[in-house]
């Protein structure tokens, strides 16, 4: 069990890196030959939904051996990342000119971005947080039981 909730959040970690390396405003520093930025982009993308999907198979496949509550948190937070892993898919570098991303949409575009990735994090800490509160409680439970069992 410990061992199943370890793997998620190691995936869940993962995809929360990849997720604040996928294209944004106000993040990194462009790179002053566009090819490169371009490479950089396309790669960031494809490693988010790599991940993405990586955590949402495991999730699911080990969905049994997950505590319901934990279980149901990890679905909320994914929903937010496959959300944006289909757009990251459909705009895989959203600087672009090809990807017709321009004026008001471009804007609307990074400012969606924005507030999913800052959901996501804090859901991703509340997770966490519920993960450690479920370990330690069954840690301390199994320390209790064998405090009292009889000797």
């Amino acid at each position: 069990e410990f061992q199943t909730l370890s793997e998620l959040w190691k995936r869940i970690a993962a995809l929360t890196d990849a997720f604040w390396g996928i294209p944004k405003t106000g993040g990194a520093l462009a790179h002053q030959d566009a090819a490169i930025e371009h490479a950089y982009n396309m790669d960031a993308s494809k490693e988010f939904i790599k991940r993405c999907h990586e955590a949402a198979d495991f999730a699911n496949g080990e969905a049994l051996a997950i505590p319901a509550d934990i279980a149901n948190a990890t679905s909320d937070l994914l929903r937010i990342a496959q959300d944006e892993a289909w757009k990251a898919a459909q705009y895989p570098d959203p600087f672009d000119e090809a990807s017709g991303l321009r004026g008001p949409a471009s804007t609307a575009f990074f400012e969606v971005r924005g507030q999913n990735l800052r959901k996501f994090t804090s859901q991703a800490k509340v997770l966490e947080t519920q993960m450690r509160q479920y370990i330690q409680r069954k840690l301390s439970n199994g320390h209790d039981q064998k405090a009292s069992a009889p000797g």
